[in-house]
Protein backbone atom coordinates (compact mmCIF):
# COMPACT_ATOMS: atom_id res chain seq x y z
CA UNK A 1 0.00 0.00 0.00
CA UNK A 2 1.46 3.26 -0.71
CA UNK A 3 0.55 6.21 1.08
CA UNK A 4 1.74 9.64 0.49
CA UNK A 5 1.86 12.12 3.32
CA UNK A 6 0.31 15.57 3.09
CA UNK A 7 -0.11 17.54 -0.59
CA UNK A 8 -1.38 20.69 -1.86
CA UNK A 9 -4.52 20.95 -3.81
CA UNK A 10 -3.33 22.72 -6.74
CA UNK A 11 -6.75 24.05 -8.07
CA UNK A 12 -7.10 26.28 -4.80
CA UNK A 13 -4.46 28.94 -3.77
CA UNK A 14 -3.42 28.91 -0.39
CA UNK A 15 -5.55 25.76 0.18
CA UNK A 16 -4.74 24.31 3.86
CA UNK A 17 -2.56 20.89 3.57
CA UNK A 18 -4.76 17.93 3.98
CA UNK A 19 -4.17 13.51 4.29
CA UNK A 20 -3.82 11.99 0.76
CA UNK A 21 -6.39 9.15 0.21
CA UNK A 22 -5.10 5.67 0.77
CA UNK A 23 -4.68 3.92 -2.24
CA UNK A 24 -3.97 0.56 -3.03
CA UNK A 25 -1.81 -0.02 -6.42
CA UNK A 26 -2.03 -3.17 -8.12
CA UNK A 27 1.79 -5.12 -8.22
CA UNK A 28 2.90 -6.52 -11.03
CA UNK A 29 4.42 -10.18 -11.39
CA UNK A 30 5.71 -11.89 -14.66
CA UNK A 31 3.51 -14.64 -15.48
CA UNK A 32 4.63 -18.15 -14.66
CA UNK A 33 5.67 -19.08 -18.41
CA UNK A 34 7.93 -15.80 -19.14
CA UNK A 35 9.69 -15.94 -15.69
CA UNK A 36 12.16 -18.29 -16.76
CA UNK A 37 12.23 -16.90 -20.52
CA UNK A 38 13.44 -13.27 -18.89
CA UNK A 39 17.49 -13.22 -19.17
CA UNK A 40 19.01 -9.49 -18.67
CA UNK A 41 22.60 -8.79 -19.63
CA UNK A 42 24.79 -6.48 -18.51
CA UNK A 43 26.78 -4.92 -21.26
CA UNK A 44 29.70 -7.16 -22.51
CA UNK A 45 32.80 -7.06 -21.06
CA UNK A 46 36.16 -6.51 -23.45
CA UNK A 47 36.34 -10.43 -23.14
CA UNK A 48 33.20 -11.05 -24.96
CA UNK A 49 33.94 -8.76 -27.63
CA UNK A 50 34.57 -9.86 -31.34
CA UNK A 51 38.07 -10.57 -31.75
CA UNK A 52 39.79 -9.19 -34.83
CA UNK A 53 40.98 -11.89 -36.77
CA UNK A 54 44.65 -9.46 -37.03
CA UNK A 55 46.02 -6.98 -39.46
CA UNK A 56 46.09 -7.55 -43.18
CA UNK A 57 49.84 -7.78 -44.17
CA UNK A 58 49.77 -8.91 -47.82
CA UNK A 59 46.40 -7.69 -48.99
CA UNK A 60 46.89 -4.61 -50.29
CA UNK A 61 45.09 -1.51 -48.51
CA UNK A 62 42.35 0.57 -49.37
CA UNK A 63 42.97 3.55 -51.38
CA UNK A 64 40.31 5.39 -48.85
CA UNK A 65 38.23 5.14 -45.83
CA UNK A 66 34.65 4.83 -46.94
CA UNK A 67 32.04 7.49 -46.18
CA UNK A 68 29.72 5.16 -44.05
CA UNK A 69 27.01 6.02 -40.98
CA UNK A 70 27.41 2.93 -39.60
CA UNK A 71 29.39 2.76 -35.88
CA UNK A 72 31.91 1.28 -34.72
CA UNK A 73 34.34 0.60 -31.99
CA UNK A 74 37.77 -0.77 -31.75
CA UNK A 75 39.73 -1.50 -28.26
CA UNK A 76 43.08 -1.69 -29.27
CA UNK A 77 45.46 -3.59 -27.12
CA UNK A 78 49.80 -2.53 -27.22
CA UNK A 79 50.69 -5.95 -25.97
CA UNK A 80 54.31 -5.09 -26.98
CA UNK A 81 57.27 -3.24 -25.13
CA UNK A 82 57.20 -0.18 -27.59
CA UNK A 83 54.53 2.47 -28.34
CA UNK A 84 52.26 2.03 -31.39
CA UNK A 85 51.07 4.72 -33.84
CA UNK A 86 47.24 4.62 -34.86
CA UNK A 87 46.49 6.64 -38.09
CA UNK A 88 43.48 6.84 -39.98
CA UNK A 89 43.61 6.58 -43.67
CA UNK A 90 40.96 9.82 -44.91
CA UNK A 91 38.39 10.37 -47.46
CA UNK A 92 41.50 11.61 -49.66
CA UNK A 93 43.78 8.63 -48.87
CA UNK A 94 46.33 10.59 -46.30
CA UNK A 95 47.04 9.13 -43.35
CA UNK A 96 45.98 11.03 -40.44
CA UNK A 97 47.47 10.31 -36.90
CA UNK A 98 44.87 9.95 -34.17
CA UNK A 99 46.84 8.79 -31.53
CA UNK A 100 49.87 7.10 -29.82
CA UNK A 101 49.48 3.86 -27.82
CA UNK A 102 52.11 3.37 -25.09
CA UNK A 103 53.12 -0.09 -24.07
CA UNK A 104 50.68 -2.12 -21.92
CA UNK A 105 47.92 0.35 -22.76
CA UNK A 106 44.68 0.22 -24.11
CA UNK A 107 43.01 2.56 -26.93
CA UNK A 108 39.41 2.37 -26.95
CA UNK A 109 38.74 3.90 -30.85
CA UNK A 110 35.45 4.78 -31.84
CA UNK A 111 34.82 4.75 -35.61
CA UNK A 112 32.81 4.28 -38.44
CA UNK A 113 32.09 0.53 -40.70
CA UNK A 114 34.58 -0.03 -43.12
CA UNK A 115 37.29 2.95 -41.99
CA UNK A 116 40.82 2.13 -42.74
CA UNK A 117 43.06 2.06 -39.79
CA UNK A 118 47.17 1.59 -39.93
CA UNK A 119 49.12 -0.14 -36.81
CA UNK A 120 52.57 1.25 -36.75
CA UNK A 121 55.16 0.77 -34.35
CA UNK A 122 59.25 2.44 -34.42
CA UNK A 123 58.23 4.23 -37.96
CA UNK A 124 57.64 0.32 -39.23
CA UNK A 125 53.72 -0.36 -40.49
CA UNK A 126 52.61 -3.92 -39.24
CA UNK A 127 49.37 -3.32 -40.93
CA UNK A 128 46.11 -2.41 -41.73
CA UNK A 129 42.64 -3.07 -41.24
CA UNK A 130 39.11 -2.01 -41.87
CA UNK A 131 36.72 -1.47 -38.92
CA UNK A 132 34.22 -4.22 -38.88
CA UNK A 133 30.48 -4.07 -38.10
CA UNK A 134 30.50 -4.85 -33.99
CA UNK A 135 32.54 -3.68 -31.15
CA UNK A 136 36.26 -5.18 -31.70
CA UNK A 137 39.12 -5.98 -30.27
CA UNK A 138 42.64 -5.83 -31.40
CA UNK A 139 45.74 -7.32 -29.82
CA UNK A 140 49.03 -5.94 -31.14
CA UNK A 141 52.16 -8.41 -29.89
Amino acid sequence: MLKSEKFLDAKVPDAPLREAPSITLPRFAWPAHLKQAVFVRSPPSVDEYVPLLGLELRAPMPRVSPGTHDPSVVMVENAGELELTWDWVDFEGKLVRYATIPAGQTLKQETWLGHVWVVSRGGERLGWFAAPARTSRLVVP
